[in-house]
């Protein structure tokens, strides 16, 4: 996982391609919730689809709002869940916005959502290093 997510710029954006990027007030919802914005996203970002089946994963971004959603295969202990996630510059840091719904356990949810923090640390310090780079 860290070498798919590792190399994923992100920018904040409310709306990719008239995707919600936060499309509920919580993060439980219902199983036909899970369906209906991930068909939404899979129609309107196909052409990005990643599977990585031994993790249990399906991704989809858009690079030309850097937004990157992972959704849960039915072999993921977490399924049905996706996390989105956004980096925001803030006072020339970048920082990674993380936001994560699940329609199944939220203990194995949890532990997925604590997973890509970690990879989000790992992501904005070398986001931040190749940014310090360029600008020397």
């Amino acid at each position: 996982m860290n070498k798919i997510l590792a190399i994923c710029l992100l920018v904040f954006s409310p709306l990719v391609f008239g995707l919600e990027v936060s499309p509920y007030p919580q993060g439980k919802i219902s199983l036909d919730q899970w369906k209906t914005y991930y068909a939404e996203v899979k129609k309107t970002l196909s052409a990005t689809e990643k599977r990585v089946e031994d993790q249990g994963l399906v991704t989809y971004s858009d690079s030309t709002k850097n937004v990157h959603y992972a959704f849960t295969l039915d072999n993921h202990p977490a399924h049905p869940a996706w996390i989105s996630r956004v980096i925001i510059d803030k006072n020339g840091e970048l920082y990674v916005k993380q936001l994560g719904y699940f329609a199944g356990s939220e203990p194995p949810f949890a532990t997925l959502f604590a997973q890509y923090q970690a990879l989000n640390l790992e992501m904005q310090k070398w986001l931040n290093e190749q940014r310090n780079k360029k600008n020397k």
